[in-house]
């Protein structure tokens, strides 16, 4: 399980829509209306799937090395 939190932290893409998130959040904008903006410019999830509201949450929770609840 930590191999494949390592690999979804040091993938570009991730890491990538991870700043894109930080950005998103310091506008204030809600988790859905996160997933919606990179959605609408073209980011996908590591396995090419849409973004979601929990999707976002664990991105950000795992940039951030913590741990989900």
């Amino acid at each position: 399980m930590e191999v494949i939190k390592e690999n979804a932290r040091s993938h570009p893409a991730n890491k990538q829509a991870g700043e894109l998130i930080r950005l998103y959040q310091y506008q204030n904008l809600t988790l859905t209306a996160i997933a919606q903006q990179l959605n609408e410019h073209g980011f996908r999830t590591r396995k090419g799937a849409l973004f979601r509201a929990e999707t976002v949450k664990r991105l950000l929770v795992r940039q951030k090395g913590g741990k989900e609840k």
